[in-house]
């Protein structure tokens, strides 16, 4: 079972991590490069990538672009979930949306109806977050509210339980 990856990028440092390994295997860091520092575990594996200054090396306008994504039509999902080499059935996956919602969003078939859920859902996508299911349930797929606020409760119930 692999870990998933996860990507943070901070504004202020123009910094960009690239985790792809658990945190807690962390032995060592090395700078590979000038600006670029790889974490390693005990045995040697890398585990994140870490650009000190990726303006050095990309436009801040597409990291952000990736990192913070602002979809606000078919086409800005359709290039974000490109970027991300992640297929229809993928993406919609990970986001608990039908495949069929994911293509017809895409062709502008239908409205996304909460852009700024399905951005915030996206990013915690990126962010390698638990949150991403959770926005999405409440982005406007073809589900009806009842199912949509059912399933919403059941998300919230069981962080109630682990709370107790």
């Amino acid at each position: 079972m692999g870990v998933e990856m996860r990507i943070k990028y901070d504004v202020a440092s123009r910094g960009l991590l690239i985790a792809f390994g658990a945190a807690n295997d962390y032995s060592e860091s090395r700078e590979v490069a000038d600006g670029v520092v790889v974490d390693f575990d005990r045995d040697g594996r890398p585990l994140a990538i870490e650009l000190e200054d990726v303006a050095a090396v990309s436009d801040t306008k597409s990291v952000l672009a990736l990192v913070a994504p602002q979809v606000r039509s078919g086409a800005d999902l359709l290039r974000f979930r490109e970027a991300l080499s992640m297929t229809q059935q993928e993406l919609g996956d990970a986001l608990d949306i039908p495949r069929n919602t994911i293509a017809r969003w895409e062709r502008d078939e239908m409205t996304i109806e909460k852009p700024r859920l399905l951005s915030l859902a996206l990013g915690g996508l990126i962010a390698g977050t638990d949150n991403a299911r959770k926005d999405a349930v409440l982005i406007g797929s073809k589900r009806s509210k009842a199912s949509k606020v059912k399933r919403y409760a059941k998300s919230s119930d069981r962080r109630t339980s682990k709370k107790r």
